[in-house]
């Protein structure tokens, strides 16, 4: 019985995140940004660090998110392959700016 209760409270609180990632992702995108470029800015006045890679790959993030919840929250629903696409594509192409 305890693992039943505890298997239903996990489902709830999964469920719930997951929903919640939903509506907020642009924000969570735009803050993943908005870290990445001030951890430049100061990396760059402060320390002299050049930390581009980390500026580019934030704003990758930042796009990718933001077109992936423009595609969740479009009516009528989005295909699935196209949100695959998007993340596929933009894995390769940090793959390969960090490579």
């Amino acid at each position: 019985m305890e693992n039943l209760v505890f298997r239903i409270i996990n489902y709830v609180y999964i469920t719930w995140i997951v929903n919640w990632i939903k509506r907020n992702l642009g924000w969570i995108a735009f803050i993943i940004w908005m870290i990445g470029t001030i951890t430049d800015v100061m990396a760059r006045y402060f320390y002299d660090k050049d930390l581009d890679p980390l500026l580019f790959t934030s704003f990758m993030v930042f796009a990718t998110l933001q077109f992936v919840d423009e595609l969740l929250n479009k009516e009528p629903k989005t295909q699935p392959w196209k949100v695959y696409f998007v993340l596929i594509t933009s894995i390769i192409i940090l793959s390969y700016l960090w490579i």
